[in-house]
């Protein structure tokens, strides 16, 4: 058995640590010149994704503001009117190709218009393929939402629900290729939603628009305006033109034809699939580990021998998958381990190639199908579809999103948003996506710097590349009027508030509207009785200096979800404590391999699953401890790692037995002070709300809480409690909240 000191060295290490400033909104500089301008550079955590810098310009007189960088967390291309949107937590930007300007877009709420800047995932926004409308969400109260459709033409908005949950901080959304319908999510439900019948004024009431089907990431659209519906091991095809008649006469899946059927079935919670344009291919990612081709035109339900698969290694995370002309599929994977990427592509030798590796992060198709687009750190490559011969490549700092237009090429990236042609290889720059420096020249005109390069603003969020280096005069805090300085927050995502003073009329304004939710919470909560007087016991975090809270993953036997989840954590910078139970080790080796590489704490949840308190077993401490050792053995061998010295027992059963074990073997029993319920039971039964739990949950978070999660696969439960993490992570990160280690945690509360 190890030593105390083995377990004072654990307790002393900080693993996958995440600072509170690297979640929350900063401010790198400001600057103010003699026309009442202030200039401020922020950084921008964005939760889900990298963090960027957005330079904004406010006045001190009219506390007005405006963003002058547009960072493209989404971009949209909408090949009609030649018009580019950018999208980000500061608003919506549109940009006419034809006339080479700029316009923000006020549909949406934004910086400009006096809205904070949240911390949140970014505002949901769907546009239609042709760009006249604009499906969003917004936020009507807490906890509440409606669905918004705005139409650009008629410069109106229709609310197409207004009973939505926090779930709709995912896709809720699926438009038709032709723009004439979308689908949309209200819990598990789907709905349809006809163009025609808007633009006419006859628009049925919801329940007559109800679908029957359920759960958005079993519908696909395809051309002719089918819609594509995976259920359990049957693809199901109905045109659009079907809805109107089912949603009055049909039970689910009455009518509409079968278009294939699958080897395995179908989770929508944890699978996904992609049909090709022509409805006659699919793949199936199971998982987010095995790719399944299945031809559609083919029996596919004789098994999975003779299925084309790719499996993902327990380092490889999924990119990107896209189908091309001709049945031809590219999938992009990226190895976690090597930050490389292997593009592999099926298609006439009927399974999968490895065509290329290195750093690539993205794909895109021609609207035909007939050419594609890699992107890579440095740049973007166009290859022809066939034979994957390149057409063309283009040099770009980072590129996140591609698109196809009429005579050119949109490509977004992290420092800059550019057209390309086919004459000009490095390109048009028409945006700045991030500043690495601004001021004001000598002549008081604004510049910007990218790197090596400057820009000078021209207005109308247009820059001008500038070819003479420009002298930046140092930064100022006070004019004849004003002065400018930062108050620092506490309780808050902004890390401080850029405040204002009015000297002649001796008021104090905040220049960025800050981003309020009461949480109600003043002070930690007491101590527990138990945690005080037991120093193997912990089940609370009692730092008054910071709101912590810690994420402890339970994983019992199902190992379903287990790479997406690691995904959200690494996206997220989220650190997690996992408790392995013996049978989750036995059954899922490869999953506890990959849990252990991850680099997150992983602690013992006992050697086997039962309940402890049932009066059927003889619990004592010799079996307890034989429990522990063997489920630390066990662990080792399959991983070749340690265990940290931390267990719970299943539903975390406590006696005095158990205590007096944890002391003697030097292990910790970690505790919760929130029980939640994340698994269908007799009383619930089928009927299990995970928003509904989501909201319970939130409601009890206190400082020091730890908050358990359960991983995998329940029989017969249709949703789970750890799909909502993401909202959670949202939701107590603008309530001022610190994500931390168990471990962290524990030292902060001199444990």
């Amino acid at each position: 058995m190890r030593s105390k000191l083995s377990f004072l060295i654990l307790i002393l290490t900080v693993s996958l640590s995440v600072s509170a400033q690297n979640r929350r909104l900063d401010f790198e500089s400001f600057d103010i010149n003699s026309r009442n301008e202030i200039i401020t550079t922020v950084r921008i955590p964005s939760l889900s994704g990298d963090a960027y810098t957005s330079l904004l310009r406010g006045r001190a007189d009219t506390l007005t503001l405006e963003a002058l960088t547009m960072y493209p967390e989404r971009s949209f291309y909408f090949p009609g009117p030649n018009e580019l949107m950018i999208h980000n937590h500061l608003g919506c930007y549109l940009y006419d190709s034809d006339n080479g300007t700029w316009q923000e877009m006020d549909f949406m709420p934004s910086l400009s218009t006096g809205q904070p800047v949240s911390p949140l995932a970014l505002q949901f926004l769907e546009m239609s393929p042709d760009g006249r409308f604009a499906a969003y969400i917004r936020e009507d109260q807490e906890d509440r939402a409606s669905l918004i459709l705005y139409d650009r033409v008629m410069k109106v908005s229709l609310t197409v629900t207004s009973r939505l949950n926090r779930e709709y901080q995912e896709k809720i959304v699926k438009w038709s290729p032709d723009s004439r319908y979308f689908i949309y999510r209200r819990g598990r439900e789907l709905y349809y939603f006809s163009i025609e019948q808007y633009l006419s004024g006859r628009i049925p009431a919801e329940s007559f628009r109800n679908t029957g089907f359920l759960d958005i990431q079993s519908v696909q659209w395809g051309k002719g305006n089918y819609l594509y519906i995976l259920k359990d091991r049957h693809l199901y095809r109905i045109h659009s033109s079907e809805f109107f008649t089912r949603s009055f006469y049909s039970e689910p899946f009455r009518k509409g034809t079968v278009r294939g059927r699958l080897p395995v079935p179908f989770n929508p919670v944890f699978d996904r699939y992609i049909t090709d344009s022509s409805g006659g291919n699919l793949i199936l990612i199971k998982n987010e580990e095995h790719l399944m081709v299945l031809s559609l035109d083919t029996d596919t339900e004789t098994g999975t021998a003779q299925t084309p698969t790719l499996h993902l290694g327990i380092h490889d995370e999924l990119l990107d998958t896209l189908w091309l002309d001709k049945g031809i599929l590219l999938v992009l994977v990226k190895n976690r381990t090597s930050g490389t990427s292997s593009l592999y592509r099926y298609g006439e030798a009927g399974h999968f190639i490895l065509q290329d590796q290195g750093r690539f992060t993205a794909l895109s198709a021609s609207p035909d199908g007939s050419r594609y687009a890699l992107l890579k750190e440095d740049g973007v490559s166009v290859h022809n579809s066939s034979d994957s011969t390149l057409v063309q490549s283009f040099s770009q700092d980072r590129p996140l999103q591609f698109h196809w237009g009429k005579d050119n090429y949109y490509s977004a990236g992290r420092s800059t948003t550019r057209i390309y042609t086919p004459a000009i290889s490095d390109g048009t720059i028409i945006s700045l996506s991030q500043s690495s420096g601004a001021g004001f020249n000598p002549g008081g005109e604004l510049i910007s710097e990218i790197g090596n390069r400057q820009f000078k603003y021209n207005e109308a969020l247009s820059w001008i590349s500038v070819e003479d280096p420009q002298e930046i005069r140092p930064a100022r805090n006070t004019n004849s009027n004003y002065r400018v300085y930062l108050e620092p927050l506490r309780s808050s995502w902004y890390s401080s508030s850029l405040k204002i003073r009015n000297m002649e009329g001796l008021y104090t304004s905040d220049l960025l509207p800050l981003f309020n939710k009461p949480s109600g919470i003043d002070s930690p909560a007491p101590r527990s009785s138990r945690t005080a007087s037991n120093p193997w016991y912990f089940d609370r975090g009692h730092s008054t200096d910071s709101k912590e809270v810690t994420l402890v993953i339970n994983a019992v036997d199902s190992a379903q979800g287990t790479r997406g989840l690691l995904n959200i954590l690494e996206r997220y910078k989220l650190p997690a404590s996992f408790f392995l139970n013996g049978d989750f080790i036995h059954a899922n080796p490869r999953e506890t391999k990959m849990i252990a590489d991850s680099g997150h704490t992983v602690g013992s949840l006992f050697h086997t699953w039962f309940d402890l308190s049932s009066r059927e077993y003889q619990i004592d401490k010799t079996f307890l401890k034989k429990g522990i050792a063997r489920n630390e053995d066990d662990y080792f061998i399959a991983t070749g790692k340690e265990m940290a010295m931390l267990w719970h027992t299943p539903g975390y059963y406590l006696n005095a037995d158990i205590l007096e074990t944890s002391a003697s073997m030097q292990y910790v029993f970690i505790g919760t002070d929130i029980p939640v319920q994340d698994r269908i039971s007799r009383v619930n039964g089928s009927r299990y709300d995970a928003v509904k739990e989501m909201e319970t949950l939130l409601a009890r978070v206190r400082p020091g809480s730890i908050i358990t999660l359960t991983l995998g696969e329940e029989e017969g439960q249709k949703e789970y409690l750890i799909q909502m993490l993401p909202t959670i992570v949202d939701e107590l990160v603008r309530q001022g909240y610190e994500f931390v280690e168990l471990q962290e945690m524990m030292k902060s509360s001199r444990f």
